[in-house]
C-alpha cells in the first residue's frame, strides 16, 4: 500500500508540477505526517523530490525528473499500449508515432488481439474527424460552434466549451457548456451536422454533471422525468431485448417472451423507440404510455387512409 502510495504521488507531481502536502494528503486519503513521511522516503532512495517553504512554495519535482521503465511492471506496460492501441484508429499520425515509440521502449511487440472502431458502418472517415475535432478542442480549450438536430427534429446552432466525450448506451455525445443555455447540456455526437472551431478559446475547469442528470438536447432546460414501466416482448425480439436492456432488469416467461420493469422518460421518442419492435411488445403499464402510444397509431393511420 505505501508503495503503490508514493506511485501515485509522483504521477500526481508530474500532472500537476507542485502540490502542497495537504492536497497530497487529501488526495491519498492520509494524514499530512504520513505524506512528509512518503517524500523523506522517495528522497532517500534518490527521486528528486523536494519541498519549498513560504509564498509560491509547495512540494516539486525536479523538471528532468523521468519515470524510469524498470518501475513499470510488464502487465502494466502491456495495458498502457493495449488502452492506446484501442484508441489507435482515432489517433493522430503524431499521437500514433508515439505508440509506436512506447512500444519500442517497452519492448513490447504489438499483439494485435483488438480493434475498437468509434465509426458507423460507412461512416468511418466523417465520424472519426468529428471525434478528432472534439478531442482536441477539449484539450486545447477551443470554443466550438456545432449546428444540432434534437430528438424533436429541430434544428440549431449553438456555441460550447467542450468538457467531455462520454459514451453510454451504444452512442458517443459531448458533454458541454452550452453558451447559449447558460447550462450544461449532452449531445449526441452523430446528430451533430455542422462543427467549427473557433479561435475563441475558455478558462474554465469545466466539470459537467453525470450524463443521467439531464436530458441530452440543448433546448432542453428542465430534467426529463423518468417513470417505472413494464413492457412485455414476444419472443424473437430476443437479441434486441438483451442487446438494449440491463439482464436483470428481464424476466424470462416459459414460452420464451420476456417482461421487462424498467425506467424511462416518457415522451414521443420513448414511443418511436417501441414502434421498431414492429408489434412485437406489449405495453403492460402504466397507462397513459399506452394511450400515448395507441394516440400515435391512430395519428398514422388517419394519415395513411387520406
Amino acid at each position: 500500500m505505501e508503495n503503490s502510495r508514493m506511485f501515485k504521488i509522483i504521477y500526481y507531481l508530474l500532472n500537476k508540477g507542485k502540490s502542497t502536502a495537504t492536497e497530497l494528503a487529501s488526495e491519498c486519503e492520509v494524514s499530512v505526517r504520513t505524506i512528509y513521511r512518503d517524500i523523506d522516503n522517495l528522497s532517500s532512495i534518490g527521486i528528486p523530490v523536494y519541498s519549498q517553504k513560504g509564498k509560491g512554495g509547495g512540494i516539486f519535482l525536479m523538471e528532468e525528473f523521468t519515470i524510469d521503465k524498470s518501475i513499470i511492471s510488464r502487465n502494466e506496460q502491456i495495458n498502457i499500449l493495449s488502452a492506446l492501441e484501442n484508441f489507435s484508429s482515432v489517433l493522430p499520425n503524431e499521437q500514433k508515432i508515439l505508440l509506436e515509440k512506447l512500444r519500442i521502449f517497452f519492448k513490447q511487440e504489438s499483439k494485435d488481439w483488438i480493434e475498437v472502431n468509434f465509426s458507423r458502418w460507412g461512416n468511418s472517415k466523417i465520424d472519426n474527424d468529428k471525434f478528432n475535432i472534439i478531442r482536441d478542442s477539449i484539450l486545447n480549450k477551443n470554443i466550438i460552434s456545432i449546428k444540432y438536430i434534437n430528438s424533436y427534429s429541430k434544428e440549431s446552432t449553438r456555441m460550447i466549451k467542450p468538457a467531455k466525450i462520454n459514451f453510454k448506451s451504444n452512442n458517443w455525445y459531448i458533454q458541454a457548456y452550452c453558451m447559449d443555455k447558460n447550462d450544461y447540456r449532452v449531445f449526441k455526437i452523430n446528430r451533430i451536422i455542422e462543427m467549427k472551431v473557433l479561435d475563441e478559446k475558455f478558462d474554465d475547469d469545466l466539470i459537467p454533471p453525470e450524463i443521467d442528470q439531464f436530458g441530452e438536447s440543448c433546448s432542453e432546460k428542465t430534467l426529463k422525468s423518468y417513470e417505472d414501466i413494464q413492457l412485455k416482448f414476444k419472443k424473437k425480439s430476443a437479441y434486441r431485448v438483451f442487446d438494449e436492456f440491463n439482464n436483470k432488469d428481464v424476466m424470462l416467461l416459459e414460452n420464451g417472451d420476456m417482461i421487462v420493469n424498467t425506467i424511462m422518460p416518457i415522451d414521443y421518442w420513448l414511443v418511436g423507440y417501441l414502434m421498431s419492435f414492429c408489434g412485437d411488445v406489449e405495453i403492460v403499464k402504466p397507462q397513459h404510455l399506452k394511450k400515448k402510444f395507441v394516440d400515435v397509431l391512430m395519428n398514422m393511420e388517419k394519415e395513411y387512409i387520406k
